[in-house]
C-alpha cells in the first residue's frame, strides 16, 4: 500500500512539474504575443487599430490568466512537497 502511494505521489509530483513548466512557457509566449500586436497597432490606423487595441487588451487578459495558472500550479506543488513522508 504504501510503495503505491509513493509511485503516485511521485508521479503526481512530475505532472505538476510538466504543468508549472508548460504554463510559465504560455505566459511567456502569451506575453511576446501582447508586445508584437501592440507594435503593429500603434503603426496602424483606424478600424484596424481598434481591433489590433482589442486584441492587445484580450492577450493582457491572457497574460493575467496565465500568471494565476503560474501561483496556482506554484501553490499544488508546495502543497505535494509537504506531504512528503
Amino acid at each position: 500500500m504504501k510503495k503505491n502511494f509513493k509511485k503516485e505521489m511521485k508521479e503526481a509530483k512530475t505532472a505538476v512539474k510538466k504543468a508549472k513548466k508548460e504554463v510559465k512557457e504560455a505566459e511567456v509566449a502569451t506575453s511576446i504575443a501582447q508586445k508584437e500586436v501592440f507594435d503593429v497597432a500603434k503603426i496602424s490606423r483606424g478600424e484596424k487599430r481598434k481591433k489590433l487595441t482589442k486584441a492587445v487588451r484580450n492577450l493582457e487578459k491572457a497574460v493575467f490568466s496565465a500568471e494565476e495558472s503560474v501561483e496556482a500550479t506554484q501553490e499544488a506543488d508546495y502543497e505535494l512537497e509537504e506531504l512528503k513522508d
